[in-house]
């Protein structure tokens, strides 16, 4: 009897013993063979990792997609995701989409949060695929995995404005170790105020500010008010020769850089300057039909000529070929005296190579005006008065006069004496002037 209660009590003592009894796996095993164990559980599991952590520790996520689930703990406090591949990435294309993938709520479309597997801490270049779930609504910030808030920027380093973020679009972004960036969002406006960037629309568009371009209804067809005034234009510039044909170009202005005239648009060759429009069939100055009631050809002052005894132009001037048109009205006129010598000589004025008048003007001075109307493209009528006096006589004469000159041709023009200037004798040209009136 005593034996048996002695061996009953020993074994119940070495079975509470047993049931409190602890292994420490790590001091006290040598082997463990698990192969053969119905369940284990080797590391922690969570949805969350660990705020802290020592080297070597294992956490399985398990909310992370499947395959990217384990994380180790590489240094202290640092979780890094495990892979089989040996990297410590991810080991296929649908890993690195999940470890990449950041679909972000909001409530007010300024707050966004998303839990994307492949972040464990914020570090640059961290990139992030980011698809908010409503627009944003002006500078936004974002909580990935509970790291903390970061801003989502402009590539520019400016925030990001009401309706650039669009539900559902994805946006590419990375962490430069200070805010998140969008990746490709290079535009912006230079402050100008110039241009509008409408980045609350998908695709962006670019428009104008109102009332700072001028506006266009059509194919270089400009509407509105379009205020130059503080401005320069340059006009389109062309020889007259080199203006385009004026039929089909009704309403186009150019600037005629060798116009004979401010009033020609069909001759050339000259140095004047003349705006011209087409009417869509001829060019004419703008701000009329193309006539000016009198347009001043040429003016001369001052002009001496020593005598040689025979007749001699003292001032000319050439007219262009074409300035002419039939009706224009040639006016001459000249005013001379003799400032040397004593002998009187004949005045006159010339229209191509026919005196006026005829057998010159005597005096130790004059004036003489004379004026040719164009009859006919080879036919002109000259009329007009001459004056002596300067120190002769007054007295005066009116004379006419034809020509039969090609207005076609240039036609030369000009103030002179006959051939009773002696030599010795200096006759002046006070002035010459050749006028056309259309």
């Amino acid at each position: 009897m005593k034996t048996v209660l002695f061996l009953s009590v020993a074994i119940g003592i070495s079975a509470v013993a047993w049931s409190q009894t602890q292994l420490d796996l790590h001091n006290q095993a040598k082997k463990i063979d698990f192969s053969n164990v119905s369940d284990t559980h080797p590391v922690q599991v969570g949805t969350v990792l660990p705020v802290s952590c020592t080297a070597g520790a294992l956490f399985f996520k398990s909310n992370a997609p499947a395959g990217a689930n384990l994380f180790g703990c590489t240094s202290a406090n640092v979780w890094s995701i495990l892979a089989g591949d040996g990297s410590g990435g991810v080991s296929n294309a649908s890993q690195l989409a999940a470890a990449l993938d950041c679909r972000a709520a909001s409530a007010n479309g300024i707050i966004y949060t998303c839990n994307s597997s492949g972040v464990v801490a914020y570090a640059a270049p961290l990139t992030l695929v980011f698809t908010p779930n409503m627009p944003s609504a002006g500078a936004v910030t974002l909580n990935v995995n509970n790291l903390g808030l970061k801003s989502i920027l402009r590539a520019d380093g400016n925030g990001v404005s009401a309706g650039e973020l669009a539900a559902g679009i994805p946006y590419l972004l990375s962490f430069d170790g200070l805010a998140f960036r969008m990746i490709a969002e290079e535009l912006e406006s230079d402050g100008t105020g110039t241009i509008t960037v409408n980045r609350g629309t998908m695709p962006r568009t670019i428009g104008v500010t109102a009332n700072t371009f001028g506006q266009l209804n059509g194919s270089n067809q400009w509407q509105g008010n379009n205020d130059f005034s503080a401005g320069l234009m340059t006009l389109p510039q062309q020889t007259i020769g080199g203006l385009p044909p004026a039929v089909g170009n009704a309403g186009k202005v150019f600037v005629a850089t060798d116009a004979v005239s401010a009033s020609d648009c069909s001759a050339g060759g000259g140095a004047a300057i003349a705006l011209c429009r087409s009417n869509g069939v001829s060019y004419s100055v703008l701000g009329g039909s193309g006539s000016s009631p009198e347009v001043m050809l040429y003016k001369t002052a001052n002009q001496s000529l020593a005598c040689n005894g025979a007749a001699q132009l003292i001032a000319s001037y050439s007219i262009p070929a074409g300035a002419l048109a039939v009706g224009d009205v040639v006016m001459l006129e000249a005013a001379l005296d003799r400032s040397g010598g004593s002998t009187d000589a004949g005045m006159y004025v010339q229209f191509g190579g026919i005196n006026f008048p005829q057998s010159g003007f005597s005096g130790g001075g004059g004036w003489v005006r004379g004026a040719w109307t164009v009859v006919s493209s080879n036919s002109e009528i000259g009329s007009g008065i001459a004056l002596k006096g300067l120190g002769d006589t007054l007295g005066g004469d009116t004379y006419s006069n034809s020509s039969s000159v090609s207005i076609a041709n240039s036609i030369t023009v000009g103030v002179g004496v006959d051939s009773a200037c002696s030599a010795g004798n200096i006759y002046r040209v006070q002035y010459f002037t050749v006028r056309r009136i259309r």
